[in-house]
């Protein structure tokens, strides 16, 4: 497995759109910070309820009694209604409750479609349990 350094992350993250959110140095080192394992998964869905829905089904893969945080940045068109971001991440907190920190971020892209999305999932987890 290829070792990601912390600048490969923040580039791969952050882009420079002014309207995006972007992640500061503190938001990723809180993510990699204590970590022993970690999942990193990007797709794209044709639209929220997509990616909603494999959210809600991808939970078991949660390792159970280990302290996880998790990262998602969501690639969307500029003209993409951020209220569905605002949605989607309710939808992530509650399937996700027992994260100990659960961050996102937006980055623009003209080549994704008007209603699609597209999603950098990144879960960290530490082998010490609850």
């Amino acid at each position: 497995m290829k070792e990601i350094s912390y600048e490969e992350l923040n580039k791969m993250l952050n882009s420079k759109n002014p309207n995006d959110i972007n992640l500061d140095d503190d938001d990723i080192k809180t993510i990699l910070k204590n970590k022993d394992l970690f999942f990193i998964d990007v797709c794209e869905y044709k639209d929220d309820n997509e990616l909603k829905s494999v959210m809600q089904s991808t939970h078991k893969l949660e390792f159970k009694n280990m302290k996880s945080s998790i990262l998602i940045c969501f690639h969307i068109h500029p003209n993409y209604n951020i209220i569905k971001i605002t949605n989607i991440m309710d939808t992530f907190n509650m399937t996700y409750n027992d994260a100990e920190f659960i961050i996102f971020c937006t980055s623009t892209n003209e080549k994704i479609s008007e209603n699609g999305i597209k999603a950098t999932i990144i879960m960290t987890f530490s082998k010490k349990l609850y």
